[in-house]
């Protein structure tokens, strides 16, 4: 935390309002208490609740054999949505994926300690949930802070999973054994119908391609996931995007409705409904990065979905949807500027380049995506004019032909393409274009440094080839 001494914790002392029955942990257990700010007044009561006393309490560990998964899920299966959002925002998960998890888990005679690991996760804090607040004088307290709550679970479980090297392997088994529990003959062929209206308008959505890890099967002609994620992102470009008629919309879905579209554009309803009610006056431009994405996905959802034939069937297709936006954001976290710098960075080496099908493959990008060239041009370094005019008019020379610098403009084009296989990978990455941007400056900065250094010692020393510097660099 960012005190120096952890806030006073009076929530967690007072009484419960009434006893849990056997099933959940006794009453008279408390989470690990932190050392008090002061030693001030009894008076300090609920308004010294912080969201980091409510993380600490709620991370409270226990021995996994001592949860009753089972009746824990009963139990978050009576909650009403709108409660259930809530609570499910406060422990840092989505509501559709928590009781998604609490249906297939009733019956399963598995114990806590076998699930998934991020189920783990999630068990535990819905039993210190239960434990600490859900029949406590705090709960409502608690719950206004259900957003803030979500924001810093976010924060928290992504630094934790970066530093876990099997947690794509988990999605992807966990996905498996989802997808098993939900083939079933009248689940299935929502994935394969035919689109009620032509989507060969230029305004349809674009292709993505497959993911690595799920197996594509549908025909050209269906609506697939790829097709719907692909049109939610698309990019705003000189469409003119209205905050206020969007937030007028959202108000009027119901609870049930809400959910679906938020699953499907992967967003948590329960947020999407309190950033609309009322809606701040901040413009879209002026949004974080994740504000942002939210207004955009559902703009396009209004744009493309909201009135048109195929609304139903994308709705059927909502919690796969959603998976799918948490997996590539999970994905997009685990990135660094760094990294991605470094990947593009990287020398050619042995490998080769063909220069045309570098060009072509960048064109179909840009083309099938609506993805503004001048953040390619920033993702890999280059001047806007540099990269309109080589993706427009290719020079038609071999790679070994250029200078250094048309050299260096290709390679890090070849990385983008090779190193991030997938179409929704490419897209992912260049969201970090101004920051590699500022990358790339400061690399450049310290290259232009050493090259004037080396310049003045080849005039000092009469060396040969002092400009040739740039072709020592790799």
């Amino acid at each position: 935390m960012s005190d120096s001494n952890p806030p006073a914790e009076p929530n967690r002392n007072r009484k419960r309002k009434s006893d849990l029955s056997s099933d959940t942990p006794s009453s008279s257990s408390r989470p690990p208490q932190p050392v008090p700010i002061s030693s001030g007044s009894s008076s300090q009561s609920s308004s010294s609740i912080t969201v980091e006393n409510v993380i600490l309490t709620l991370s409270t560990p226990h021995e996994k054999k001592d949860l009753n998964a089972n009746n824990i899920a009963e139990k978050v299966l009576t909650f009403t949505e709108e409660y259930g959002e809530k609570v499910a925002a406060s422990i840092g998960k989505a509501w559709l994926l928590v009781r998604m998890e609490m249906n297939h888990r009733i019956g399963n005679p598995d114990t806590c300690e076998k699930t998934w690991e991020m189920a783990q996760m999630m068990y535990v804090r819905l039993f210190n949930w239960f434990k600490y607040y859900e029949d406590s004088e705090d709960k409502e307290e608690i719950l206004k802070l259900h957003v803030d709550l979500w924001n810093k679970w976010f924060d928290i479980d992504y630094e934790q999973l970066w530093n876990d090297s099997d947690f794509l392997k988990e999605v992807e088994k966990k996905w498996q054994e989802l997808e098993m529990l939900n083939s079933n003959p009248s689940a299935e062929p929502n994935r394969n119908r035919k689109r009620k209206s032509d989507s060969s308008s230029s305004s349809g959505p674009p292709q993505l391609s497959p993911m690595s890890i799920r197996s594509s099967t549908e025909s050209s002609s269906s609506l697939t996931v790829e097709d719907i994620i692909g049109t939610l992102r698309k990019p705003l470009e000189k469409r003119i995007l209205n905050e206020d008629a969007i937030a007028e919309k959202v108000k009027e879905f119901t609870e049930e409705y809400g959910l679906k579209v938020a699953a499907s554009i992967g967003q948590n309803w329960g947020i999407v409904r309190d950033e609309m009610n009322p809606r701040s006056a901040v413009q879209y431009k002026d949004m974080k990065t994740e504000k942002q994405i939210m207004y955009l996905r559902l703009f396009n959802w209004f744009h493309y979905y909201e009135d048109s034939d195929e609304k139903e069937e994308v709705l059927n297709l909502h919690l796969e949807l959603n998976e799918r936006w948490l997996y590539e954001q999970e994905w997009y976290d685990h990135l660094t500027v760094y990294g991605v710098w470094r990947k593009l960075w990287k020398p050619l080496g042995i490998r080769t380049i063909d220069v045309e099908d570098v060009t072509t493959r960048v064109n179909r990008i840009i083309e099938t995506y609506g993805i503004p060239t001048k953040r390619i041009a920033i993702l890999i370094g280059k001047s806007y004019a540099t990269f309109t005019h080589q993706m427009a008019h290719p020079s038609g020379k071999r790679y070994e032909e250029m200078t250094p610098g048309l050299q260096e403009f290709y390679v890090r084009l070849l990385n983008w393409l090779e190193f991030y296989k997938e179409d929704w990978q490419r897209v992912s990455v260049l969201q970090m274009h101004k920051k590699l941007w500022r990358e790339w400056s400061q690399k450049e900065e310290e290259k232009q440094k050493e090259r004037k250094e080396w310049i003045a010692k080849c005039i000092r020393y009469n060396f040969h080839d002092a400009f040739r510097y740039d072709l020592s660099l790799d």
